[in-house]
């Protein structure tokens, strides 16, 4: 009996230790979760990027370090859940236009390897074993067009495989570390809220420089009031107004009101500085997105009449304040929307339908292999191009030639998976925003960002917007429509260790 005591003390001591350990490990979400945490966040953000960008550029370089070492150590750590490495990565898809914008001290393609890594080695660590094969084909597609490149000036190579590979590449890890993935509501809401923070900052920027310098206006792109290239601020502003609306949405649902405000207001605040970036792909790449969420979202009948409301509100707030922006702008913005007369096509679309033929011409001339990976710029000299690719579909076809069609129908086959996989009409409308938010993206941007790759990605998640952590469908006191409801089990704790999927808040959190 005595031994039997003795044991039982020891478990129990041992549950102790575990439950300890566990508690030191939740301040980020105990951050996440309470709305004077959000608005400091939000803050530190901006002064971040202020600071970096106009006086001291060594914060910015420990940011980027620190930034990195976390999610390192998130990902081999196993007393942390898998989901922590889509935190880390989430920022970082957050962050990597601020660090670009704000001249932080990294080299361009940081956030690409950054997240490749930390996914990665956290997939690994997880053992899942399991390679979608869609995936896999798309990424051995690739592979060929990299031997042509190997014959190019040793000089060269690093640059073609760092800026035409690295983006695929992401693409692949992305989708190989979220396709087996379950993720609650919590931890889903987390992973917006930590990609909207860094953008914070980039708001920040360009609502600074809109109040301290004197613009010059034109019909383009505004890279003066965007400080940086405009389209890349824009996709990343349109992409948190994008995310943020989501957040909304759940959190409407579940009566958090206070954690609520602070991220609608950021809504208006980067939708307005996304118009004056003149850039007009992120903004309607968000647009488009979040209006076929929200024909999903309409679908169950409760959420009806808040959805119809807070359109007439949005509606309401454009008409008000578009009219204020384009006063601002002297009239250009207006402007910048409206198809002039006699304006074609290669006009209205800055220049990229002449990229689009040239690289046509370069697969039609080269339908075998292709011209070889980041080659097809080169080739398209000949036709009087030479301007990097920006559509990443015929971007696969004049690098990659008849691999590179397959590759194409390799992603189109994975976002059709994206969408069917899911198993309830909120999970289907964030899935599909996310995949038409990367479908549009790569038409005008390629992947010259890692973002693409990581919607790309998460859309492959089985995303559960009504299951918390511990596999019930719902908080305590909410009463959902049954079409809700998944149809999935979570997977069962293993008592022998700390799970992978252990509860990192309170179920009423």
């Amino acid at each position: 009996m005595a031994q039997q005591a003795s044991v039982q003390n020891a478990q129990q001591i041992a549950l102790i230790a575990q439950e300890k350990y566990q508690q030191r490990h939740l301040w980020l979400e105990r951050l996440l979760d309470k709305p004077l945490g959000i608005i400091v966040l939000l803050l530190a953000h901006i002064a971040l990027a202020h600071v970096v960008r106009n006086y001291n550029s060594s914060i910015g370089l420990f940011h980027v370090v620190a930034t990195f070492a976390l999610g390192l150590y998130w990902a081999i750590n196993s007393r942390f859940p898998p989901v922590y490495a889509a935190y880390a990565v989430a920022y970082i898809v957050g962050a990597e236009v601020m660090w670009r914008q704000n001249e932080f001290p990294t080299f361009w393609e940081t956030g690409k390897y950054a997240v490749s890594i930390i996914l990665l080695l956290s997939w690994v660590r997880a053992k899942s074993g399991k390679i979608y094969m869609a995936n896999l084909i798309y990424i051995l597609c690739l592979t060929p067009g990299v031997i042509l490149a190997l014959f190019q000036p040793i000089s060269e190579i690093h640059t073609l495989l760092s800026f035409s590979l690295t983006g695929p590449f992401a693409i692949f890890v992305c989708i190989l570390y979220f396709n087996d993935m379950i993720l609650s509501r919590d931890q889903l809401r987390r992973i917006f809220i930590m990609l909207i923070l860094p953008v914070a900052g980039i708001a920040g920027i360009t609502t600074y420089r809109l109040s301290t310098l004197d613009i010059t206006w034109t019909g383009d792109s505004n890279s003066e009031a965007s400080g940086f290239g405009a389209n890349q601020v824009s996709s990343a502003l349109g992409l948190g107004w994008m995310v943020a609306t989501f957040v909304v949405v759940m959190l409407w649902e579940r009566r958090r009101f206070l954690l609520f405000v602070p991220l609608l207001i950021t809504i208006p605040w980067f939708i307005s500085q996304n118009f004056l970036t003149f850039s007009r792909a992120g903004l309607i790449g968000a647009m488009l997105g979040v209006t076929v969420a929200l024909f999903h979202f309409i679908y169950i009948p409760n959420r009806r009449i808040i959805i119809v409301f807070a359109s007439i509100i949005a509606l309401s707030s454009l008409l008000f304040f578009f009219p204020a922006l384009d006063n601002t702008t002297q009239g250009r913005l207006s402007i910048r929307y409206q198809v002039q007369n006699n304006e074609t096509l290669d006009e209205l679309s800055s220049g990229r339908e002449r990229i689009l033929e040239d690289e046509i011409r370069v697969f039609l001339e080269n339908p075998i292999t292709g011209a070889g990976v980041g080659l097809g710029r080169d080739f398209r000299n000949v036709f009087g191009g030479g301007i990097v690719s920006h559509t990443e579909y015929t971007r696969l076809l004049a690098d990659h030639g008849v691999l590179g069609v397959l590759a194409n129908i390799m992603m189109f086959l994975m976002w059709l998976r994206a969408y069917s996989k899911q198993k309830n009409p909120t999970a289907r409308g964030i899935a599909a925003a996310l995949v038409i938010w990367t479908a549009f993206y790569m038409v005008g941007a390629g992947t010259r960002t890692v973002a693409v790759a990581f919607t790309f990605g998460l859309s492959l998640a089985l995303l559960t917007p009504n299951l918390n952590l511990e596999g019930k469908e719902v908080a305590e006191g909410e009463k959902p429509d049954d079409s809700e409801i998944p149809t999935i089990n979570p997977k069962p704790k293993d008592k022998r260790w700390v799970p992978l999927d252990i509860p990192v808040m309170p179920l009423n959190g």
